[in-house]
């Protein structure tokens, strides 16, 4: 099947899913380095279609262009501020939000990073891969 024949079989339904998913991927896209967008779309786009939403779940769900191991790298060690990524993806939650309606985040304790010597347990993280 060709490329031109799938996209004749999508629906009208299909079109605006698509097109809003492009957009809501360049608009988190616009928080990264031009070098990180390919990996982090790679990666987005796995967890979107594997079950569990995990990197190794993701890389095995998709045919992947990198050596394995520098996904990990890239998340643990890459050149890309996740607090930029996170940024972007509040104002798109936000701006799909109904107007005056409350938007509820829950975030884990390993993304917020204690910077202040001052702050209580500034020295303590949590290894949660380490937990049982």
């Amino acid at each position: 099947m060709t490329k031109f024949e799938m996209v004749a079989m999508l629906t009208s339904d299909h079109q605006v899913i698509l097109r809003e998913l492009a957009s809501y991927t360049t608009f988190l896209a616009g928080a990264l380095s031009s070098t990180a967008v390919p990996t982090f779309c790679e990666l987005l786009f796995g967890c979107m279609l594997s079950a569990d939403g995990f990197v190794t779940q993701a890389l095995l769900t998709i045919d992947f262009h990198c050596v394995w191991s520098s996904y990990h790298h890239w998340l643990s060690q890459g050149k890309w501020q996740w607090k930029n990524l996170a940024r972007h993806l509040i104002r798109l939650v936000c701006s799909k939000a109904p107007e005056n309606q409350p938007v509820v985040l829950g975030l884990d304790d390993w993304v917020i990073e204690r910077f202040s010597d001052k702050a209580p347990a500034w020295y303590a993280r949590h290894g949660h891969e380490l937990m049982g």
